[in-house]
């Protein structure tokens, strides 16, 4: 008596399964039915899987479906299904390679740099607390391990200003380094470098230059510029470093803040009008018994957002009341107090 081997069988099995069944997926189901029954299947919604992944892989691209297992965008046709998968083809419908994909992802920053960039890209500093400590250091120790001290620079500068309380100036370094960083990896920073910012009419600003060439020919075009637009001009020192001081006397300097940042990759703190808001004038306000526009005014110059709103709030109260609560008092007390040191 003959008997098939498994090795017989199991090939006559599959040999059988090859001709007269299909595998079929609706969602996240997949069966294996009879040929046969596939147009009941289809009828329901069902797919053959190989069709039913590329048409997955169709809908995340954003393309149509055409007619005949053809996808393109509109009326073109840019792919079609070739044995289950969803191919690129050209205007006489033979496959090509599929284009790259253009989108300018962080996924062009080295390595060694995007472990230290993963740390920050998504992070703006509101407030000084041990959470934005911890995330610059983080940072500033990546980038030191990756030997980029210009970067790991960077973060110790915003960690400097964020220890003076100083946390509007610290969040702009860290803008300023995520900008540095993309476009060192070659991905478009237009529509958020340095240069297409438009910065608020202000009249006195401090340059910092890292590279003292640069440092040095920026001084002497500002030299030029001072016997011509009359600028008050002086050198700070800083510590570890040397800022320009740019007194404008009345004149706008934004364009000139731009052409530094521009030609020098100047780091440029900008003092607005509101920012020019002085000791004296707050005395003056509280003489005044305007209390709460003299807060308002160094909450404003100093304060963090959350501040910002705190204030804004309080005095809405005031003046919907007549009077300022206890509560109110003692925040609103409480904000001035803390950044008053500040003012000149």
């Amino acid at each position: 008596m003959y008997r098939k081997s498994m090795r017989e069988a199991l090939e006559e099995a599959r040999q059988y399964t090859a001709i007269h069944e299909v595998k079929v997926s609706k969602g996240r189901q997949t069966l294996d039915i009879a040929k046969d029954d596939l147009p009941v299947y289809k009828a329901k919604g069902w797919k053959l899987a190989l069709e039913s992944a590329a048409s997955d892989r169709a809908k995340s691209l954003g393309l149509d479906y055409m007619s005949f297992g053809r996808y393109g965008k509109d009326g073109k046709v840019t792919h079609k299904n070739i044995d289950g998968t969803l191919t690129a083809v050209d205007k006489d419908e033979k496959p090509i390679k599929e284009p790259e994909d253009k989108k300018d992802d962080d996924s062009k920053i080295p390595a060694d740099i995007k472990k230290g960039y993963d740390e920050i890209k998504d992070y703006e500093i509101t407030d000084n607390n041990a959470e934005a400590v911890e995330k610059l250091e983080a940072a500033g120790q990546a980038f030191e391990d990756a030997g980029n001290e210009d970067y790991a620079g960077d973060i110790q500068d915003a960690l400097e200003e964020l220890m003076d309380d100083n946390v509007r100036e610290a969040d702009d370094l860290l803008s300023d380094l995520k900008i540095k960083i993309k476009r060192a990896a070659g991905m478009d920073v237009s529509n958020e470098s340095l240069e297409e910012k438009t910065i608020t009419e202000f009249k006195r600003m401090t340059v910092r230059i890292r590279d003292k060439n640069k440092m040095n020919k920026a001084m002497k075009d500002l030299d030029r510029l001072s016997a011509k637009l009359n600028l008050g001009l002086g050198v700070l020192d800083k510590g570890m470093y040397q800022v320009i001081q740019v007194d404008g006397n009345d004149r706008d300097l934004n364009n000139i803040a731009k052409d530094l940042k521009n030609f020098y990759g100047a780091e440029i703190k900008a003092e607005s009008i509101e920012e020019a808001f002085t000791r004296k004038d707050f005395e003056k306000l509280e003489a005044d018994n305007q209390h709460g526009i003299a807060a308002k005014k160094l909450i404003d110059m100093f304060g963090t957002p959350d501040e910002k709103k705190e204030i804004d709030a309080i005095n809405k109260r005031h003046k919907q009341t007549g009077y300022l609560q206890g509560p109110d008092y003692q925040k609103r007390y409480k904000m001035t107090n803390k950044y008053f040191s500040k003012l000149k």
